[in-house]
């Protein structure tokens, strides 16, 4: 039995000398942003700036990425008070202007505190008897200390973008999880080096489910709504990793899961947007490739879906995370391996998905075409996005809990057949159709197809 998708909108888009009727629908059940660009396509990186990047920074290039964030640290920039590392700063300053001289723009990602910038800090590391004390810098630190260390990276860097802090809602990088603590050290920063060309990011929230008090883990919305941070940030970043309900690690579910998951991508966003009516962007989002992780193709399909998702929400900025596996991290495996590239910057099979969506630069989400499935319990979602260069139809489908189908179904696309120049899947690979006077019939399924069109 044929399902109509989603109910909506009527309106008109002209073909050639004629005026062609295309059937629009609102986005299932979740608030979307029509006429919103395609978000700006970012990647973070844990560069090491004391090596050669070369490779590295030429793989971003080709991906067609326009921003990376880049963690700057504090205690390496800053060992004592007032006193910088010149050798230090001017790794980073080669390092901007390496992504410069590409086009592309660093996300300068401040963190953490100091172990001279609170006494909680320096008790930890007096006392440590480690010789990584590292975790001595997750306290809150003076709110005017901090602000200084971004006033230096912003003149010193010419920055357009900082993100304050990373995760402040997550005992691992702020001890104790505290919205009033952190409102002090956003606000302090924010009078300190706010300005015309500069964007203010509040520090990625984590969205997970974990189930502790909340001087350990507050979730985003309760984190965001607790305190009155409006004032002091131009926009709201979140890492919005989908992982198995009550097992928040490591994220292995797609992202319109909305059945076995804590929430699925829409549901974070919409969450967000209900508090805050200032952008979102999201700094952080990825799935690990390894044994207890998901394959590398769903990892390629699943971070283009959530590019998607996010496009139509009207999400500013989308940071894939990570550009390449790195095996620092041997308590937490999947963490070595959430890369787009591998360790030696082979690619990974996301590493084509998302070189495929370079089309989509500089366009707009018009709304959702008209679509019908032969299944019930089936969301097929299609995305028109338009621009200057071109118009493409994004066209997957899930189960009506967000799953990934276990096979093909017919379904058709309600534009006429004159209007398609090419479908091909996220891949590239071209793929068939039947046509018909007013609509198009194609099988799909949870890999997302794009189908070029003239309008």
């Amino acid at each position: 039995m044929k399902e109509k998708i989603i109910v909506g909108l009527i309106f008109f888009l002209s073909c050639s000398s004629e005026k062609t009727k295309i059937i629009f629908y609102d986005f299932y059940h979740f608030e979307e942003s029509k006429n919103a660009d395609f978000p700006t396509l970012c990647v973070s990186a844990h560069t090491d700036i004391f090596s050669d990047y070369q490779k590295e920074l030429d793989v971003i290039y080709d991906l067609g990425f326009k921003i990376v964030r880049r963690d700057f640290i504090w205690r390496e920039i800053e060992p004592n008070e007032g006193k910088y590392d010149e050798n230090v700063v001017e790794k980073y300053d080669r390092f901007v202007f390496e992504l410069r001289k590409r086009d592309i723009e660093p996300l300068y990602l401040l963190v953490f505190g100091n172990y001279w910038a609170s006494e909680e800090s320096k008790k930890c590391f007096q006392e440590c008897k480690n010789q990584n004390c590292s975790y001595c810098d997750k306290f809150s630190p003076d709110p005017s200390k901090f602000a200084n260390f971004a006033k230096f990276v912003v003149q010193r860097f010419s920055a357009r973008y900082i993100e304050v802090w990373n995760e402040p809602n997550w005992i691992f990088f702020m001890n104790p999880v505290s919205p009033e603590k952190y409102a002090m050290i956003l606000s302090e920063t924010y009078k300190t080096v706010k300005s015309s060309d500069l964007k203010v990011i509040f520090g990625g929230l984590l969205s997970a489910d974990v189930q502790l008090p909340k001087v350990y883990f507050i979730k985003p919305d309760e984190f965001l709504s607790s305190y009155n941070f409006e004032e002091f940030f131009d926009a709201v970043a979140i890492h919005p990793y989908i992982g198995k309900r009550l097992v928040s690690y490591p994220p292995t579910l797609p992202p319109e899961d909305s059945n076995n998951s804590y929430a699925s991508l829409p549901a974070i966003i919409s969450s967000i947007r209900g508090i805050t009516k200032k952008d979102i962007w999201i700094t952080e989002m990825g799935w690990p490739t390894y044994s207890d992780g998901i394959s590398q193709f769903s990892h390629a399909i699943y971070i283009v879906r959530a590019i998607f998702l996010s496009a139509i929400m009207g999400i500013k900025t989308f940071c894939v995370y990570e550009l390449v596996d790195s095996f620092w991290n041997l308590i937490h495996p999947a963490e070595s391996h959430f890369g787009i590239v591998n360790s030696d910057y082979s690619p990974k099979i996301a590493y084509y998905s998302l070189k495929n969506l370079s089309k989509f630069r500089n366009r707009k989400y018009i709304g959702s075409v008209k679509v019908e499935s032969e299944i019930q319990d089936i969301i097929v979602f299609s995305p028109l996005f338009q621009g200057d260069q071109g118009s493409s139809i994004v066209l997957w489908a899930v189960s009506s809990q967000g799953n990934d189908l276990d096979k093909k179904i017919k379904a058709k696309l309600f534009i006429p057949s004159e209007l398609v120049i090419l479908i091909s899947d996220v891949f590239g690979n071209f793929l068939p159709h039947i046509g018909a006077k007013d609509h198009v019939t194609i099988d799909v399924d949870s890999v997302p197809i794009i189908i070029d069109v003239k309008f």
